[in-house]
């Protein structure tokens, strides 16, 4: 083929197929040059709007699945570096000594305001014998205050022997706290029940409830914990695990007996609920053992 110059040239193969090619095998021709430009242009803006897109033109992954894959990659990670822990924590790890100081907060406060629920009697004149009348409230006071107590050392056990906190492990926590914060109002109930004789029943059963919501959260705070050694300080064996298990489950089923013969006879209901304080403040055997083993690894500390 001659040029108007004369000067003859050759048409490259890529010249004679049509520049929309793609649409072509569906039975299309797009126009060449700027118009097809201008008429696909609309249809790559469309499919960006519905899909995302990166630098290359490649399809973007939604965020959401993006940021789902992150959080299994940082588990996965996890995992290798801690090899005897099948179970991954929710959310980030934290370090527990805020939860601690957070909870020993709490349950301080809560140990003060039993005392500020025994009201002076009213009658001044026979003061003597108004302070013998209020024996229920002393009787209620250091009930709850060795009960409370016997919570804050069994809540060292457990952070003991935990190493992180994720966001599960808050919200347990969290549920505790709030019962613990709730007794001082039962305690009160109760000594107030005895004092005038009516809704003993009432009052014991509502007291028990109280210490059955948390001796549960207890048991459930610490099985969250050591299930696939998920949070557990790498010094913690199993046997020191289960040891502390056999220890916290228990309680539920103590006080849930002594709660339901408070519905027949409360004074013998409260005294089973009162019985189980000695066995608990008795160390913990599989933890003592766990604890000199560790100390006679590491000769230098304390």
């Amino acid at each position: 083929m001659f040029s108007d110059a004369g000067i003859q040239t050759t048409m490259r193969p890529a010249d004679m197929v049509p520049r929309g090619a793609d649409a072509g095998a569906m039975g299309t021709r797009l126009p060449a040059g700027p118009q097809r430009d201008s008429e696909a242009g609309p249809r790559r803006q469309a499919v960006s709007r519905r899909f995302g897109s990166r630098g290359g033109g490649k399809p973007a992954a939604p965020e959401s699945w993006g940021r789902l894959m992150r959080w299994f990659r940082a588990a996965r990670r996890a995992s290798r570096k801690d090899p005897t822990r099948s179970s991954n924590p929710i959310g980030a790890e934290r370090d527990p000594k805020r939860v601690i100081s957070f909870s020993d907060a709490v349950i301080a406060i809560a140990v003060t305001l039993l005392v500020l629920e025994i009201r002076p009697p009213e009658d001044f004149a026979h003061l003597l014998r108004g302070l013998i009348e209020l024996w229920p409230s002393y009787v209620a006071y250091a009930i709850t205050f060795l009960l409370i107590g016997q919570m804050w050392v069994n809540h060292h056990v457990m952070f003991d022997h935990i190493r992180s906190a994720d966001r599960m492990l808050l919200l347990l926590n969290t549920l505790l706290l709030m019962v613990i914060a709730f007794l001082p109002f039962a305690s009160s109930l109760l000594a107030h029940a005895f004092e005038s004789g009516e809704g003993k029943t009432t009052a014991l059963i509502f007291y028990g409830a109280t210490y059955e919501v948390a001796a549960l959260l207890f048991n459930v705070i610490w099985e969250y914990a050591r299930s696939g050694r998920r949070l557990l300080t790498s010094t913690t064996d199993n046997d020191t695990a289960w040891a502390i298990s056999r220890r916290f489950r228990p309680a539920p089923v103590w006080i849930a007996a002594g709660t339901a013969l408070g519905a027949l006879h409360p004074v013998v209901g409260l005294v089973v609920v009162t019985a189980f304080i000695p066995f608990y403040w008795l160390p913990i055997r599989g933890e003592v053992a766990s604890i000199r083993r560790t100390r006679e690894q590491s000769p230098g500390d304390p």
